[in-house]
């Protein structure tokens, strides 16, 4: 049998269609889509141009719902370890919980940062103010912030808090994607109730739990409260809302009389 005989060999043809993921929205560009007659008058339609952008902040969402999940069983693996004394394990524990924290704080945050950059263009801000952010060099942070509480009702006396809780979930993100090779002073890890290094303390379950809560709260007031007055945020909160849900719902908890609810609750 010849090389090209082999039945798991793929054909070099282009197979017919596209195919798009979740995230993917498509777009048929002005000219792509042509309505005419044939030469026997019979009308015809022909597609010659389909365009498709592809969002990534659910999938940095999951991505962070998995790492935050396996931060807990390291802790959990950790406990165990202190508590049989067994010294190996409990580095091994204390390691992998930094480990996966790392990636749990930088994908939350991504998440949220993914999804600023889905509304940001559907929100205005007057020229004055954008070169006047430009020129401060204001932070990511704080243009994030803002984006929120444009694209959302959110009561005033949420906001301040978000904001806040926004900042400490960036600057959490900047240490794991941009860290110091410094001297700190050591800090008192919560799992181990020791000192440890600065980063291993910073990035443990309950800074992943307090990032990931952050982000998902604040893409949750989009989602859920969209401004009133903005046809194309409703729409994009009306098209990612059920899948937002499905990731989030099981992982936080909700404050009872919150204007945030569960999707279940809504349905009933």
């Amino acid at each position: 049998m010849s090389e090209d005989d082999r039945p798991d060999r793929q054909s070099d043809a282009l197979r017919p269609g596209i195919r798009s993921l979740r995230g993917t929205t498509i777009t048929i560009p002005e000219g792509g889509l042509v309505f005419g007659f044939g030469a026997d008058g019979s009308p015809f339609g022909e597609v010659r141009q389909i365009l498709g952008s592809s969002s990534t902040w659910l999938d940095w969402l999951e991505i962070a719902v998995a790492r935050s999940t396996e931060v807990g069983a390291h802790r959990k693996a950790l406990r165990a370890a202190t508590i049989a004394g067994d010294n190996d394990a409990e580095n091994s524990a204390l390691l992998n919980e930094f480990q996966s924290s790392l990636q749990a704080i930088t994908a939350s945050v991504l998440a949220l940062d993914g999804f600023y950059g889905l509304i940001q263009p559907h929100i205005t801000i007057d020229k004055v103010e954008l070169d006047g952010r430009r020129r401060r060099r204001t932070s990511r942070a704080t243009w994030v912030s803002d984006a929120i509480f444009r694209a959302a009702r959110i009561p005033g006396g949420i906001r301040s808090r978000l904001k806040g809780n926004i900042n400490n979930a960036y600057r959490v993100r900047d240490w794991a994607v941009h860290a110091e090779s410094v001297p700190r002073d050591f800090v008192v890890h919560k799992g181990l109730n020791q000192l440890v290094p600065h980063y291993v303390g910073v990035f443990s379950m309950e800074v992943v739990a307090g990032t990931f809560v952050t982000c998902a709260e604040a893409i949750m007031w989009v989602v859920d409260k969209p401004s009133r007055s903005n046809a194309s945020l409703q729409s994009i909160a009306n098209s990612f809302r059920e899948n937002f849900h499905a990731i989030v719902d099981p992982h936080v908890s909700f404050t009872p009389g919150s204007p945030l609810r569960p999707r279940a609750s809504d349905e009933h």
